[in-house]
Protein backbone atom coordinates (compact mmCIF):
# COMPACT_ATOMS: atom_id res chain seq x y z
CA UNK A 1 0.00 0.00 0.00
CA UNK A 2 2.77 2.42 0.93
CA UNK A 3 4.63 1.59 -2.27
CA UNK A 4 1.51 2.34 -4.32
CA UNK A 5 1.07 5.67 -2.53
CA UNK A 6 4.71 6.55 -3.23
CA UNK A 7 4.30 5.71 -6.91
CA UNK A 8 1.14 7.83 -7.17
CA UNK A 9 2.85 10.70 -5.35
CA UNK A 10 5.86 10.60 -7.70
CA UNK A 11 3.51 10.53 -10.69
CA UNK A 12 1.59 13.54 -9.35
CA UNK A 13 4.79 15.50 -8.66
CA UNK A 14 5.97 14.69 -12.20
CA UNK A 15 2.72 16.02 -13.72
CA UNK A 16 2.72 19.20 -11.65
CA UNK A 17 6.45 19.81 -12.13
CA UNK A 18 6.25 19.29 -15.89
CA UNK A 19 3.22 21.58 -16.19
CA UNK A 20 4.98 24.27 -14.13
CA UNK A 21 8.18 24.16 -16.20
CA UNK A 22 6.33 24.18 -19.51
CA UNK A 23 4.06 27.02 -18.40
CA UNK A 24 7.08 29.19 -17.50
CA UNK A 25 8.83 28.41 -20.81
CA UNK A 26 5.62 28.99 -22.79
CA UNK A 27 4.69 32.29 -21.12
CA UNK A 28 8.11 33.90 -21.38
CA UNK A 29 8.66 32.62 -24.93
CA UNK A 30 5.39 34.17 -26.13
CA UNK A 31 6.27 37.42 -24.30
CA UNK A 32 9.66 37.59 -25.97
CA UNK A 33 8.24 36.88 -29.43
CA UNK A 34 5.64 39.64 -29.00
CA UNK A 35 7.63 42.36 -27.26
CA UNK A 36 11.25 41.35 -27.27
CA UNK A 37 11.32 41.12 -23.49
CA UNK A 38 10.39 38.50 -20.88
CA UNK A 39 8.75 40.68 -18.19
CA UNK A 40 5.54 42.67 -18.76
CA UNK A 41 2.47 43.84 -16.78
CA UNK A 42 2.21 41.85 -13.56
CA UNK A 43 -1.54 41.23 -13.73
CA UNK A 44 -1.23 40.03 -17.33
CA UNK A 45 1.80 37.91 -16.48
CA UNK A 46 0.06 36.19 -13.54
CA UNK A 47 -2.96 35.45 -15.69
CA UNK A 48 -0.82 33.99 -18.48
CA UNK A 49 1.20 31.83 -16.07
CA UNK A 50 -1.96 30.56 -14.40
CA UNK A 51 -3.76 29.60 -17.57
CA UNK A 52 -0.57 28.08 -19.02
CA UNK A 53 -0.06 25.91 -15.95
CA UNK A 54 -3.66 24.68 -15.96
CA UNK A 55 -3.50 24.14 -19.73
CA UNK A 56 -0.37 21.99 -19.64
CA UNK A 57 -1.65 20.04 -16.66
CA UNK A 58 -4.86 19.25 -18.56
CA UNK A 59 -2.84 18.42 -21.69
CA UNK A 60 -1.15 15.56 -19.83
CA UNK A 61 -4.42 14.28 -18.37
CA UNK A 62 -6.06 14.46 -21.77
CA UNK A 63 -3.16 12.67 -23.44
CA UNK A 64 -3.48 9.74 -21.02
CA UNK A 65 -7.22 9.44 -21.75
CA UNK A 66 -6.58 9.62 -25.51
CA UNK A 67 -4.07 6.76 -25.24
CA UNK A 68 -6.57 4.70 -23.25
CA UNK A 69 -9.21 5.37 -25.91
CA UNK A 70 -6.86 4.39 -28.76
CA UNK A 71 -5.85 1.19 -26.97
CA UNK A 72 -9.49 0.18 -26.65
CA UNK A 73 -10.41 1.34 -30.15
CA UNK A 74 -7.40 -0.29 -31.85
CA UNK A 75 -6.37 -3.15 -29.54
CA UNK A 76 -4.58 -5.12 -32.25
CA UNK A 77 -2.33 -2.24 -33.31
CA UNK A 78 0.84 -1.06 -31.69
CA UNK A 79 1.82 2.57 -32.30
CA UNK A 80 1.30 2.37 -36.05
CA UNK A 81 1.26 5.43 -38.32
CA UNK A 82 -2.54 5.27 -38.49
CA UNK A 83 -2.93 5.10 -34.73
CA UNK A 84 -0.37 7.87 -34.22
CA UNK A 85 -2.05 10.27 -36.66
CA UNK A 86 -5.52 9.63 -35.24
CA UNK A 87 -4.20 10.30 -31.75
CA UNK A 88 -2.42 13.47 -32.93
CA UNK A 89 -5.59 14.81 -34.56
CA UNK A 90 -7.65 14.14 -31.42
CA UNK A 91 -4.96 15.74 -29.24
CA UNK A 92 -4.79 18.86 -31.45
CA UNK A 93 -8.57 19.32 -31.22
CA UNK A 94 -8.47 18.71 -27.48
CA UNK A 95 -5.57 21.18 -27.07
CA UNK A 96 -7.36 23.93 -28.98
CA UNK A 97 -10.53 23.36 -26.95
CA UNK A 98 -8.56 23.63 -23.70
CA UNK A 99 -6.81 26.76 -25.01
CA UNK A 100 -10.12 28.44 -25.74
CA UNK A 101 -11.73 27.42 -22.45
CA UNK A 102 -8.74 28.11 -20.21
CA UNK A 103 -6.97 30.88 -22.10
CA UNK A 104 -9.10 32.89 -24.50
CA UNK A 105 -12.45 33.07 -22.68
CA UNK A 106 -11.00 33.91 -19.22
CA UNK A 107 -8.69 36.47 -20.89
CA UNK A 108 -11.60 38.39 -22.39
CA UNK A 109 -13.67 38.11 -19.24
CA UNK A 110 -10.92 39.31 -16.90
CA UNK A 111 -8.98 41.60 -19.21
CA UNK A 112 -11.94 42.84 -21.20
CA UNK A 113 -10.71 46.39 -21.12
CA UNK A 114 -7.67 45.36 -23.09
CA UNK A 115 -9.45 43.13 -25.57
CA UNK A 116 -9.57 45.78 -28.29
CA UNK A 117 -5.81 46.36 -28.23
CA UNK A 118 -3.95 45.16 -31.27
CA UNK A 119 -1.22 43.67 -29.06
CA UNK A 120 -3.77 41.52 -27.26
CA UNK A 121 -5.27 40.25 -30.51
CA UNK A 122 -1.77 39.49 -31.82
CA UNK A 123 -1.01 37.64 -28.62
CA UNK A 124 -4.09 35.45 -29.08
CA UNK A 125 -3.16 34.68 -32.70
CA UNK A 126 0.44 33.92 -31.79
CA UNK A 127 -0.68 31.71 -28.92
CA UNK A 128 -2.99 29.87 -31.30
CA UNK A 129 -0.26 29.26 -33.91
CA UNK A 130 2.34 28.28 -31.34
CA UNK A 131 -0.15 26.01 -29.63
CA UNK A 132 -0.71 23.98 -32.80
CA UNK A 133 3.03 23.45 -33.20
CA UNK A 134 3.71 22.90 -29.51
CA UNK A 135 0.90 20.38 -29.04
CA UNK A 136 2.24 18.32 -31.96
CA UNK A 137 5.72 18.32 -30.41
CA UNK A 138 4.28 17.60 -26.95
CA UNK A 139 2.25 14.68 -28.33
CA UNK A 140 5.30 13.32 -30.17
CA UNK A 141 7.55 13.45 -27.10
CA UNK A 142 5.02 11.77 -24.81
CA UNK A 143 4.28 9.10 -27.41
CA UNK A 144 7.99 8.39 -27.84
CA UNK A 145 8.35 7.88 -24.09
CA UNK A 146 5.28 5.64 -24.11
CA UNK A 147 6.61 3.54 -27.00
CA UNK A 148 10.02 3.13 -25.35
CA UNK A 149 8.34 2.19 -22.06
CA UNK A 150 6.19 -0.43 -23.82
CA UNK A 151 9.21 -1.83 -25.64
CA UNK A 152 11.12 -2.07 -22.35
CA UNK A 153 8.22 -3.78 -20.60
CA UNK A 154 7.77 -6.18 -23.51
CA UNK A 155 11.47 -6.98 -23.40
CA UNK A 156 11.32 -7.68 -19.65
CA UNK A 157 8.24 -9.84 -20.13
CA UNK A 158 9.88 -11.77 -22.96
CA UNK A 159 13.01 -12.31 -20.85
CA UNK A 160 10.91 -13.50 -17.91
CA UNK A 161 8.97 -15.88 -20.18
CA UNK A 162 12.21 -17.18 -21.70
CA UNK A 163 13.63 -17.88 -18.24
CA UNK A 164 10.43 -19.67 -17.21
CA UNK A 165 10.53 -21.83 -20.36
CA UNK A 166 14.22 -22.58 -19.83
CA UNK A 167 13.59 -23.52 -16.19
CA UNK A 168 10.73 -25.80 -17.21
CA UNK A 169 12.94 -27.47 -19.82
CA UNK A 170 15.73 -27.79 -17.26
CA UNK A 171 13.41 -29.49 -14.77
CA UNK A 172 12.21 -31.85 -17.49
CA UNK A 173 15.78 -32.78 -18.37
CA UNK A 174 16.68 -33.46 -14.74
CA UNK A 175 13.61 -35.62 -14.24
CA UNK A 176 14.62 -37.86 -17.16
CA UNK A 177 17.72 -39.03 -15.30
CA UNK A 178 16.13 -40.56 -12.21
CA UNK A 179 14.04 -43.45 -13.63
CA UNK A 180 16.92 -44.69 -15.79
CA UNK A 181 19.31 -44.96 -12.86
CA UNK A 182 16.72 -46.66 -10.64
CA UNK A 183 15.71 -49.15 -13.32
CA UNK A 184 19.28 -50.44 -13.84
CA UNK A 185 19.93 -50.67 -10.10
CA UNK A 186 16.77 -52.65 -9.39
CA UNK A 187 17.67 -55.13 -12.12
CA UNK A 188 21.02 -55.80 -10.43
CA UNK A 189 19.42 -56.05 -7.00
CA UNK A 190 16.91 -58.59 -8.24
CA UNK A 191 19.78 -60.85 -9.40
CA UNK A 192 21.78 -60.44 -6.17
CA UNK A 193 18.97 -61.42 -3.80
CA UNK A 194 19.10 -65.10 -4.79
CA UNK A 195 22.88 -65.28 -5.43
CA UNK A 196 24.40 -63.34 -2.52
CA UNK A 197 21.90 -62.04 0.07
CA UNK A 198 24.63 -60.32 2.14
CA UNK A 199 25.92 -58.44 -0.87
CA UNK A 200 22.33 -57.66 -1.83
CA UNK A 201 21.92 -56.04 1.59
CA UNK A 202 25.01 -53.88 1.09
CA UNK A 203 23.85 -53.06 -2.41
CA UNK A 204 20.47 -51.97 -1.03
CA UNK A 205 22.19 -49.73 1.52
CA UNK A 206 24.30 -48.02 -1.13
CA UNK A 207 21.31 -47.77 -3.46
CA UNK A 208 19.40 -46.09 -0.64
CA UNK A 209 22.20 -43.55 -0.15
CA UNK A 210 22.45 -42.90 -3.87
CA UNK A 211 18.76 -42.50 -4.44
CA UNK A 212 18.40 -40.31 -1.34
CA UNK A 213 20.82 -37.95 -3.05
CA UNK A 214 18.72 -38.06 -6.21
CA UNK A 215 15.55 -37.24 -4.31
CA UNK A 216 17.13 -34.53 -2.14
CA UNK A 217 18.86 -32.67 -4.95
CA UNK A 218 16.73 -33.26 -8.02
CA UNK A 219 15.18 -29.82 -7.49
CA UNK A 220 18.57 -28.08 -7.24
CA UNK A 221 20.19 -26.35 -10.17
CA UNK A 222 23.66 -26.75 -8.66
CA UNK A 223 25.34 -28.80 -5.91
CA UNK A 224 28.80 -28.84 -4.37
CA UNK A 225 31.29 -31.10 -6.10
CA UNK A 226 31.90 -32.66 -2.68
CA UNK A 227 28.21 -33.56 -2.40
CA UNK A 228 28.17 -34.99 -5.91
CA UNK A 229 31.23 -37.11 -5.08
CA UNK A 230 29.55 -38.65 -2.05
CA UNK A 231 26.81 -39.81 -4.38
CA UNK A 232 29.31 -40.98 -7.01
CA UNK A 233 31.14 -43.25 -4.56
CA UNK A 234 27.85 -44.99 -3.81
CA UNK A 235 27.08 -45.11 -7.51
CA UNK A 236 30.49 -46.64 -8.30
CA UNK A 237 29.87 -49.32 -5.68
CA UNK A 238 26.60 -50.17 -7.40
CA UNK A 239 28.02 -50.36 -10.91
CA UNK A 240 31.10 -52.25 -9.68
CA UNK A 241 28.73 -55.03 -8.59
CA UNK A 242 27.18 -54.95 -12.02
CA UNK A 243 30.49 -54.89 -13.94
CA UNK A 244 32.84 -56.82 -11.63
CA UNK A 245 36.50 -56.20 -12.66
CA UNK A 246 35.36 -54.78 -16.00
CA UNK A 247 35.43 -51.14 -14.96
CA UNK A 248 38.07 -49.03 -13.22
CA UNK A 249 37.25 -45.52 -11.99
CA UNK A 250 40.08 -43.29 -10.80
CA UNK A 251 39.05 -40.05 -9.08
CA UNK A 252 41.78 -37.45 -8.55
CA UNK A 253 40.30 -34.13 -7.41
CA UNK A 254 42.08 -31.43 -5.38
CA UNK A 255 40.57 -30.55 -2.02
CA UNK A 256 40.16 -26.86 -2.88
CA UNK A 257 37.88 -27.68 -5.80
CA UNK A 258 35.38 -29.65 -3.75
CA UNK A 259 33.43 -26.51 -2.83
CA UNK A 260 32.89 -25.59 -6.49
CA UNK A 261 29.54 -26.30 -8.13
CA UNK A 262 28.02 -28.36 -10.92
CA UNK A 263 24.51 -29.55 -11.86
CA UNK A 264 23.44 -32.63 -9.83
CA UNK A 265 23.86 -36.08 -11.40
CA UNK A 266 26.28 -34.75 -14.03
CA UNK A 267 29.10 -37.13 -13.13
CA UNK A 268 26.69 -40.06 -12.99
CA UNK A 269 25.54 -39.24 -16.52
CA UNK A 270 29.11 -39.03 -17.81
CA UNK A 271 30.13 -42.36 -16.29
CA UNK A 272 26.93 -43.97 -17.55
CA UNK A 273 27.57 -42.55 -21.02
CA UNK A 274 31.07 -44.05 -21.12
CA UNK A 275 29.70 -47.44 -20.07
CA UNK A 276 26.89 -47.29 -22.61
CA UNK A 277 29.11 -46.73 -25.65
CA UNK A 278 32.17 -48.86 -24.83
CA UNK A 279 32.99 -52.56 -24.48
CA UNK A 280 33.73 -53.71 -20.91
CA UNK A 281 35.67 -56.92 -20.19
CA UNK A 282 37.97 -58.32 -17.50
CA UNK A 283 40.74 -58.66 -20.06
CA UNK A 284 40.35 -55.06 -21.22
CA UNK A 285 38.51 -53.07 -18.55
CA UNK A 286 37.12 -49.64 -19.26
CA UNK A 287 39.34 -47.05 -17.57
CA UNK A 288 37.60 -43.88 -16.42
CA UNK A 289 39.62 -41.01 -14.96
CA UNK A 290 38.05 -37.98 -13.26
CA UNK A 291 40.19 -34.86 -12.67
CA UNK A 292 40.21 -31.04 -12.87
CA UNK A 293 42.29 -29.29 -15.54
CA UNK A 294 44.08 -25.93 -15.35
CA UNK A 295 40.99 -24.10 -16.65
CA UNK A 296 38.84 -25.38 -13.77
CA UNK A 297 37.00 -27.81 -16.00
CA UNK A 298 35.94 -31.13 -14.54
CA UNK A 299 37.24 -33.75 -16.96
CA UNK A 300 36.08 -37.33 -17.43
CA UNK A 301 38.42 -39.33 -19.65
CA UNK A 302 37.93 -42.93 -20.78
CA UNK A 303 39.82 -45.21 -23.14
CA UNK A 304 37.95 -45.85 -26.39
CA UNK A 305 36.60 -49.37 -26.75
CA UNK A 306 33.67 -48.63 -29.03
CA UNK A 307 30.93 -51.22 -29.24
CA UNK A 308 30.47 -52.76 -32.66
CA UNK A 309 26.72 -52.53 -32.26
CA UNK A 310 25.66 -49.25 -30.72
CA UNK A 311 23.25 -49.54 -27.82
CA UNK A 312 19.85 -47.92 -28.09
CA UNK A 313 20.04 -44.40 -26.73
CA UNK A 314 17.33 -42.14 -25.30
CA UNK A 315 19.50 -39.16 -26.37
CA UNK A 316 19.43 -37.79 -22.83
CA UNK A 317 23.16 -38.18 -22.05
CA UNK A 318 25.54 -35.55 -23.36
CA UNK A 319 22.83 -33.37 -24.87
CA UNK A 320 21.17 -33.32 -21.47
CA UNK A 321 24.37 -32.03 -19.89
CA UNK A 322 24.90 -29.38 -22.58
CA UNK A 323 21.33 -28.14 -22.23
CA UNK A 324 21.49 -28.03 -18.46
CA UNK A 325 24.70 -25.99 -18.55
CA UNK A 326 23.27 -23.61 -21.17
CA UNK A 327 20.50 -22.64 -18.73
CA UNK A 328 23.02 -21.89 -15.97
CA UNK A 329 26.15 -20.42 -17.55
CA UNK A 330 27.66 -19.18 -20.80
CA UNK A 331 30.72 -21.37 -20.30
CA UNK A 332 30.77 -24.12 -22.95
CA UNK A 333 30.95 -27.87 -22.45
CA UNK A 334 33.28 -30.07 -24.49
CA UNK A 335 32.89 -33.65 -25.73
CA UNK A 336 35.37 -35.20 -28.11
CA UNK A 337 38.00 -37.78 -29.03
CA UNK A 338 41.61 -37.04 -28.06
CA UNK A 339 43.97 -39.69 -29.40
CA UNK A 340 42.80 -43.05 -28.06
CA UNK A 341 40.59 -41.52 -25.39
CA UNK A 342 37.21 -39.88 -25.21
CA UNK A 343 37.21 -36.74 -23.09
CA UNK A 344 34.35 -34.76 -21.57
CA UNK A 345 34.98 -31.34 -20.06
CA UNK A 346 32.36 -29.49 -18.04
CA UNK A 347 32.93 -26.18 -16.24
CA UNK A 348 33.04 -26.07 -12.47
CA UNK A 349 31.20 -23.00 -11.20
CA UNK A 350 31.78 -20.74 -8.23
Amino acid sequence: MRRRVNVLMRHYVFKVGTALILSLVWTFLIAYLLSGKFIYRLDHLILDLTYSFVMFYLFYEGYIQIMVFLSKRYPALQMSAEKYLIGLLIFEIYSLAIFVLIGVIPFYLIMGALSNNMSDAAAIRLNFIMLVLMSAIYYGILTSFLVFKNIHQASLQAEKLQKEIAQAQFESLKNQVNPHFLFNSLNVLTSLISIDPLLAEKFTEQLSKAYRYVLEHKGDDLVLLKTELEFIYSYIFLIDIRFKDKLKVNINLPEEKLTWLLPPLTLQLLIENAIKHNVLSRKSPLQIEIFVDKDNYLCVRNNLQIREEAMASSKVGLQNISNRYSYITDQPTYFGVEGKDYVTKIPLLQ
